[in-house]
């Protein structure tokens, strides 16, 4: 058979296939063609770029190229559901013209790589368009009495489901815009005992079977869950996939009042499924995607426990006249403490603080400190060794002993990237002086081809690099480059500058390093993955906790994850756009100091005046939901519930943050031997630094590539975890996990 008959049967088979599946949504319009003609690049432009008004449509009748021959229609097999579906009423006739960003789509075709050239064909995707919503239905299933006193965890709602349609895949941002995606209930309780909290869960389970429809799988079901406070909803659980959603709430001992709690529970379809007839890759393929189903039922079932954290709520002093600019003494904090801030909260925050010996706990047959507990109840702890003594006491005295060994935090820091706990593009920066004669502007606008540097619009003249003019082509008398330069530093080590390409301006970059930026530069990268690659330290600390904590490896072991809450662990990698960060340094476009480094939020606290007075306390908020790592978050997702603490935490503990103070190998997070935290601290012109806790007792920043430090695993124990009777939290007679 010749080529042309080849071609011929191929496009008969083509059309048959997608003119079927395409049939029932366009019988109604009249079918149009799109004709390319080889000479016609601008309209080639406009395919490849996917242009915002550019139709495409499921047809294409022919296509002339140089070699003036008809070549096969190509189908892109990996298509983004949400990018078709989002905002579209699946109900009426309206044409759907979907905006695609080139980059979302993986190019797999044999024409594809050998024409240079994309054809596409785009399917309407429904996900089950007679089935696509989620009923809930609200049960109180109590499972427990307590003998005497009042005790009761009610469900005050009166209707018993609820239906959301057009249930399309969205973005994170698109769905918490929405107001038809959610449902509010509320919970009335009390709780006499004077010995057992009452916990109490919300349970999501699979509603009824549908004949003859696929239940989407849940990792492709996002969840929100929010608490109301006064009259602003808090997150509780943000993003998290409903395969990894869990919740517990508590109501604690003494609650001779009836309180009442206001919940929000939101539901969406994650936009990381992808659609494909033909990718190995894909999440479903065009039938199944329309075959989709989803319905569950909300239970709320409660049981009384004496439970670790009310032992920990009963024991704690009120924080009063704790100086955190300072290292933790007799007369600056040494006990267990209520966080101030948190008092109000569902689950106020109780953490240790200086000289202590009553926070010992074994856990998996390892030696454990408590540290602080979690916003939602939970037990968060740091490893501290083997146990001794025929497996009854945690006496472990050196260094070597309560570490699990050492480990670079990044192999390599000379890129912002390089400070992240994951991490995607690296920009790594370059040193030199532009030469003689360059030109510098404040920005560099893009025409499609070429970078054009200029000042308030106009071509630029200005031959100095300074704390306004930071943009050059590199090249003497030159103003338009397809690349350009941004100078950031002119320290004493030297210039340093990196290359922006392809239309990326300076925000872009630090977004795509860091996560920080505005809410249009957030929307313009919205499918740019952040957290892609694992660091060196999380690497090392993942390798361990599968090994140890898990039954992967050896399935004779115990899994104790059943025991570890999907806590968050913080990156924070975020920074002050005014003040003594962004702005005065030379990140900023529109100002900064050549010579100033570039100092994240966590430094900020560390080693400013605003710990300086008791009425400012160290942070245990993270504010940026890519730098939460923990199993559920999809965009800064762990393998296993385990990460490290952050400078805060030191800070809490007893560390001193100040260079000035002296200090402190008393505080029990002390080892004598340095070991990695997880905050960011600054980027001096080409190295990052992130903090470690000093030998000394102190907290200071480090270069993550200059040489290895101690590793020391943090994991937070579930709300409902008890410990054996008899314990004292000493490292003679430290408190024993429960195991059920």
């Amino acid at each position: 058979m010749d080529e042309n008959n080849i071609i011929k049967k191929k496009k008969k088979n083509y059309y048959r296939r997608h003119n079927n599946q395409n049939r029932n949504y366009y019988k109604k319009k009249k079918k149009k063609n799109l004709i390319l003609d080889n000479n016609d690049t601008q309209e080639i432009k406009n395919i490849l770029l996917f242009n915002e008004t550019t139709k495409i449509l499921p047809q294409i009748e022919k296509i002339n190229l140089e070699e003036k021959k008809e070549l096969p229609k190509v189908e892109i097999p990996v298509i983004k559901a949400y990018e078709l579906l989002k905002d579209k009423n699946i109900y009426n006739e309206e044409e759907i013209v979907p905006k695609v960003n080139k980059h979302k789509i993986k190019l797999t075709s044999p024409n594809v790589l050998k024409y240079g050239m994309v054809v596409i064909v785009l399917m309407v995707l429904v996900l089950g368009s007679s089935y696509s919503y989620f009923n809930y239905t609200k049960v109180d299933t109590r499972q427990a009495d307590i003998a005497s006193g009042e005790v009761y965890v009610n469900l005050m709602n009166n209707e018993n489901s609820i239906t959301l349609n057009k249930m399309y895949p969205r973005s994170d941002s698109e769905a918490r815009n929405r107001n038809d995606n959610y449902f509010d209930f509320t919970i009335k309780a009390k709780n006499t005992s004077e010995t057992k909290a009452v916990l109490y869960d919300i349970v999501i389970s699979n509603g009824t079977d549908i004949t003859n429809k696929m239940r989407i799988n849940p990792k492709y079901i996002s969840i929100d869950l929010q608490e109301k406070v006064g009259n602003t909803y808090k997150y509780i659980k943000e993003g998290i996939t409903l395969d990894n959603y869990s919740y517990t709430g508590y109501v604690p001992v003494n609650t001779t009042s009836e309180i009442t709690k206001e919940y929000r529970l939101r539901f969406w379809i994650n936009d990381n499924i992808i659609v494909s007839n033909t990718d190995p890759n894909r999440t479903y393929t065009q039938s199944e995607f329309n075959n989709l189903y989803a319905n569950f039922n909300i239970e709320i079932n409660s049981e009384d426990k004496h439970v670790a954290y009310t032992m920990l709520a009963k024991s704690a002093d009120v924080e009063t006249s704790i100086n955190f600019g300072n290292a933790s003494s007799d007369s600056n904090g040494k006990g267990l403490y209520r966080l101030t801030g948190t008092e109000n909260d569902s689950y106020p925050i109780y953490y240790y603080r200086g000289e202590v010996n009553n926070n010992n706990v074994i856990f998996a047959g390892y030696c454990w400190q408590i540290v602080r507990t979690t916003d939602t109840g939970g037990i968060k702890m740091i490893y501290n060794g083997e146990v001794t003594g025929n497996g009854l006491t945690c006496e472990n005295t050196t260094a070597n002993d309560r570490m699990i060994g050492k480990s670079l935090f990044k192999n390599g820091g000379s890129s912002l990237s390089d400070m992240g706990y994951m991490y995607n593009s690296r920009y790594v920066s370059t040193g030199g002086a532009a030469p003689s004669g360059s030109i510098f502007g404040k920005s560099a606008e893009w025409d499609g081809t070429n970078y054009l540097v200029v000042d308030e619009g106009v071509t630029s003249t200005n031959t100095t690099l300074n704390s306004t003019h930071h943009y050059t082509c590199g090249t003497s008398g030159v103003t338009s480059c397809s690349s350009v330069r941004y100078y950031f530093y002119n320290g004493y080590s030297g210039y340093r500058y990196v290359t922006l390409s392809d239309g990326e301006s300076l925000d872009d970059l630090l977004y795509k390093m860091t996560g920080n930026g505005s809410q249009a530069i957030k929307s313009k990268n919205a499918d740019y993955k952040l957290n892609v690659n694992d660091s060196t330290v999380k690497t090392y600390l993942e390798n361990w906790f599968k090994n140890n904590l898990t039954n992967e490896v050896d399935s004779t072991k115990t899994d104790y994850r059943t025991y570890i809450e999907d806590t968050i662990y913080c990156n924070d990698r975020s920074y002050q756009q005014t003040g003594n960060t962004y702005s005065t340094s030379g990140w900023n476009p529109n100002g900064g100091v050549l010579e100033n480094y570039l100092y994240f939020n966590s430094r900020t606290r560390a080693f400013n005046n605003n710990w300086y007075s008791t009425s400012n306390v160290p942070s245990t908020a993270c504010p940026n939901a890519t730098d939460k790592f923990s199993v559920g978050n999809r965009i800064a997702k762990l393998k296993y519930p385990v990460g490290l603490l952050t400078v805060d935490e030191h800070i809490l503990a007893g560390a001193s943050g100040n260079y000035s103070s002296s200090a402190n190998t008393s505080y029990f997070l002390h080892i004598g031997d340095d070991y990695w935290t997880m905050s960011p601290s600054y980027m001096y012109h080409n190295s990052a630094f992130v903090f470690f806790a000093y030998n000394d007792g102190t907290v200071v920043n480090y270069y993550v590539g200059g040489e290895e430090h101690g590793v020391r695993p943090v994991v937070s124990l579930k709300l409902d975890t008890m410990f054996d009777d008899g314990g004292e939290g000493t490292p003679t007679n430290p408190y024993v996990v429960k195991y059920n």
